[in-house]
């Protein structure tokens, strides 16, 4: 579809006003926790990315996740094109980045497994697309889109829920240590 038909994605600010409010649900799941995530949350909002600018504009799926993917043989098809919007592209990668990293708190995928598969998924990504991933970008909706999982885990009450919620918030520190280092 071409990219002037397609409305806008979501906006850094509106992202930002999200992950707010995932934290703002989460320290209410998890009061314990209310300091270390309003510290996080703090940090976060320093370090939100400067609007698009230079940054490239592509066509979204706007939630791209694995859980979007069907797998049968060796094809895959993409799925559930409600989102479908025109912008950042790093947007996407996060989101499917996320949901792979995820399963190392969620589904005991080990963690080493979900590093290298991401490694090697953006190491490809960037040989096919004409711009350059920015892993501070990257890093800083990365860290949005763990927050609504973690929320979400909480939200579904799932039987392992606080335990979800605490290794998500360790691996949540490590990607906003990543979007400093970028």
């Amino acid at each position: 579809m071409p990219d002037g038909l397609l409305s806008a994605g979501p906006s850094l600010q509106s992202i930002r006003i999200n992950a707010e409010m995932h934290a703002d649900d989460i320290i209410k799941f998890l009061p314990e926790q209310a300091a270390n995530v309003r510290e996080k949350m703090t940090r976060f909002a320093g370090l939100t990315p400067k609007q698009a600018g230079e940054t490239p504009r592509a066509t979204l799926h706007g939630t791209f996740k694995l859980a979007q993917i069907l797998c049968r043989n060796d094809k895959l098809a993409l799925v559930d094109f409600d989102s479908v919007a025109s912008g950042d592209p790093h947007y996407d990668l996060a989101e499917f980045v996320a949901s792979v990293l995820f399963l190392s708190v969620s589904d005991g995928v080990s963690e080493q497994s979900t590093q290298q598969s991401v490694a090697l998924f953006l190491e490809t990504y960037q040989k096919h697309v004409p711009w350059r991933c920015d892993r501070r970008r990257l890093s800083w909706y990365l860290v949005a889109f763990l927050l609504g999982k973690i929320h979400a885990t909480l939200k579904r009450a799932e039987k392992q829920g606080v335990d979800i919620a605490t290794n998500g918030l360790r691996l949540l520190e490590r990607w906003l240590i990543e979007v400093v280092l970028q």
